[in-house]
């Protein structure tokens, strides 16, 4: 039996060491592995870049060298690998060599975050919330909760729902529209949960 587990590439070898101690001590009993060698790890992004070839090889099989740039854009990393491919004819799987590998901790939650400040600044904007009977209760940028603390982290959770769902429909051609808010509430409401994101920190 033998294990794979993938990695951000922005791990260090220190992390990867312990990633395989805790796995192997968690693992190889439950599993009946033999040895600590069967356990391997290998970076996210070399793991899509080795299935994309042995899915290549199977339905289009090549022969020739190409370069393949994968880009692995998660919640929390970003992890980009550049891999020289020498493919064979026949049905082998091909020789391939990772020339460059880098890890950055900037991805979809930064995204999320910086979308946050932008509808913040905008919900601050009187120009903005013309009606009277709108209110920005809760900011999602604060360094201390408004009011209730459970009323203002439920807001900010529930407006973080509203940038998330509003970024995941967005098709680039139509105007971004964050949808949240219930009547006769200052708060922004998407869902009756109890949430547990606590407000930005205030930055220039």
């Amino acid at each position: 039996n033998q294990i794979v587990i993938c990695h951000p590439n922005t791990f260090t070898d220190r992390h990867r060491d312990r990633l395989h101690e805790i796995a192997c001590r968690a693992l190889m009993r439950p599993l009946s592995i033999a040895a600590t060698k069967h356990i391997r790890l290998i970076s996210e992004s070399d793991a899509v870049a080795y299935y994309h070839c042995a899915q290549r090889m199977k339905e289009d099989p090549r022969s020739g060298s190409e370069r393949i740039l994968v880009f692995d854009f998660g919640a929390g990393t970003l992890d980009v690998s550049i891999i020289n491919v020498e493919w064979n004819d026949t049905p082998y799987y091909p020789k391939t060599v990772v020339e460059g590998r880098l890890g950055l901790p900037l991805a979809g939650n930064y995204i999320d975050e910086l979308l946050a400040r932008l509808v913040h600044s905008l919900l601050r904007d009187r120009h903005v919330l013309r009606d009277d009977s709108l209110e920005y209760g809760h900011p999602v940028v604060s360094a201390k909760p408004v009011g209730s603390v459970s009323l203002h982290r439920r807001a900010v959770y529930n407006l973080w729902r509203a940038i998330k769902q509003a970024k995941h429909e967005w098709d680039g051609q139509r105007p971004f529209k964050v949808r949240g808010g219930e009547a006769l509430s200052p708060e922004w409401v998407g869902t009756q949960r109890e949430g547990n994101m606590p407000p930005l920190e205030e930055s220039d």
